[in-house]
């Protein structure tokens, strides 16, 4: 069984990580179900990101997990609201770096064809970033996503992943 890191951000106390001793995957992903689609807890309020990290098969605590060990690097997160947000995950590279991903829905239709996503993230100013429409998921159909991805391990099919440079 994997075990995971899970941590949301907000944007008065920044990045705060979790790590329930007593786990299941099946418990993580009610609880980033909980988080993407409660009314109150990615809508408007104090959190804008949260996210997951499985750890590697055999490891049972984070503090096991060696800084350099390229499995820091994989996760998935989200950024917004669970009206309007985006996907990311992040794997290790077999070159000893990582690919980063924004995730889709579904294929992107037009490639030029970009709209905005803006959220308070702490600073004077909205956080917007651009995105294909196809890229930009609610709260409900984010959870099938998470679900997989931690229950299974899975990411989306790949003409549904689209890299970026982070």
């Amino acid at each position: 069984m994997n075990y995971f890191v899970t941590w949301n951000v907000d944007a008065q106390h920044g990045r705060g990580e979790r790590f329930k001793v007593r786990q299941t995957p099946e418990m993580i992903a009610d609880q980033m179900q909980r988080q993407l689609t409660y009314p109150t807890y990615f809508t408007e309020g104090a959190y804008f990101s949260l996210g997951v990290q499985p750890l590697p098969a055999g490891v049972r605590f984070p503090d096991e997990l060696a800084d350099d060990d390229p499995e820091q690097m994989r996760y998935m997160q989200a950024a917004g609201s669970n009206r309007a947000l985006t996907i990311e995950a992040r794997v290790p590279d077999p070159d000893g770096g990582y690919i980063h991903y924004v995730l889709a829905r579904e294929p992107v239709a037009d490639p030029d064809r970009w709209v905005p996503l803006s959220w308070d993230n702490g600073s004077p100013e909205l956080y917007t970033i651009h995105l294909h429409p196809e890229e930009i998921f609610t709260g409900q159909q984010a959870v099938p996503v998470f679900r997989d991805y931690i229950i299974n391990g899975r990411l989306p099919d790949p003409q549904l992943l689209r890299v970026i440079d982070v």
